[in-house]
């Protein structure tokens, strides 16, 4: 392997460049070694890399579902950025996941750091929290997990509310819709076709559940899409985070190239088709290509037709109805 920078040789398992420092945050994809991932995360945490941290997280918790430790994890750098309100979320998932593993102990430190918060004197304040004592607290990653026993309850009121400026933020809902599999004869052609099987049910289970911004993923989601020779995986959530930003021409792209890949799933032709239902001769384009090109068979087709119709009709978009309507018409006959 070389290092994307200096083009210095480097081994799978290294965690930055021994030449030029660079931190090689997307080597590993997300079907790599999941413990070479959460050390990473651990590295970067060490750091108060706390974004770089929690992607990496949240790729360790991706790359083995049982691994809810790293999910945790994820929550508490999410609590570093402000972003509480997601980590409640992230650690409410993690606690479906597998009951008991810590997630309720940690979101009632989170609501205590709320509490603690409100008590603060206004942010400007220098009185508000000694600057000694607030950096004696900073989380430590020289464990399993990042250290939020004492650090959580000094964090100023200025550090919860502040965001990563990636993206402008969320403006469209997902279609959150389940995972319709695509029929075996496609599927178990890929490489550990059982394992990215579930990985997709953990990205659709986020999907539905995460009312977060996947627009702040963008960066490494197109790192790890180009490390990954481009998994059919991170272009569907590279689409996301266009689609929820209303950027309909970069997620038609996005989806476009995650169907070039043979995804598992149905769900990236239901987003790659319902961009289309604005225009009737659009959409029936769309329709021909997901049936000549991408071999979606009539049940595929009849399965996605009814599940989006499903979710458009919750949505209350009756145009968009008719036309989905009109198109599964014109199969039948």
């Amino acid at each position: 392997m070389k290092c994307p920078i200096c083009n210095t040789s480097i081994r799978e398992s290294d965690f930055e460049c021994v030449s030029c420092g660079e931190l090689l945050t997307s080597w590993h994809s997300i079907i790599g070694p999941a413990h070479h991932i959460r050390q990473r995360g651990l590295v970067q945490a060490s750091r108060r890399d706390y974004v770089g941290a929690c992607v990496s997280f949240l790729e360790a918790s991706l790359a083995n579902p049982l691994d809810t430790v790293s999910l945790v994890d994820a929550a508490k750098a999410l609590v570093y950025l402000g972003r509480v309100d997601d980590a409640l979320r992230l650690l409410e998932i993690a606690e479906n996941r597998i009951p008991g593993s810590g997630a309720t102990e940690v979101a009632e430190a989170v609501r205590t750091l709320l509490q603690e918060t409100e008590r603060c004197k206004p942010v400007g304040d220098a009185e508000a929290v000694p600057r000694g004592e607030r950096e004696s607290h900073e989380p430590s990653a020289t464990g399993d997990a990042i250290s939020m026993e004492t650090a959580v309850p000094t964090l100023q009121a200025e550090e919860m509310v502040k965001t990563t400026e990636v993206s402008a933020g969320p403006t469209r809902t997902m279609l959150g819709l389940s995972l319709m599999k695509r029929s075996a004869h496609w599927w178990s052609r890929l490489v550990g076709g059982e394992r990215s099987d579930g990985l997709w049910a953990t990205v659709l289970e986020l999907e539905q559940t995460w009312r977060g911004d996947w627009g702040s993923l963008r960066p490494w989601l197109e790192a790890a899409a180009h490390a990954s020779k481009n998994d059919p995986l991170f272009h569907y959530m590279l689409g996301l985070q266009w689609w929820q930003q209303g950027n309909a021409e970069s997620a038609t792209e996005s989806f476009r190239r995650c169907l070039r890949h043979q995804p598992p799933v149905l769900n990236a032709g239901a987003y790659y088709l319902c961009l289309a239902l604005d225009d009737m001769n659009h959409a029936q384009r769309i329709r021909h290509e997901l049936i000549a090109t991408y071999h979606y068979s009539g049940s595929e087709m009849q399965q996605l037709i009814e599940a989006l119709d499903a979710r458009l009709e919750a949505w209350d978009v009756p145009d968009w109805q008719e036309t989905l309507r009109t198109l599964q018409q014109t199969a039948m006959h």
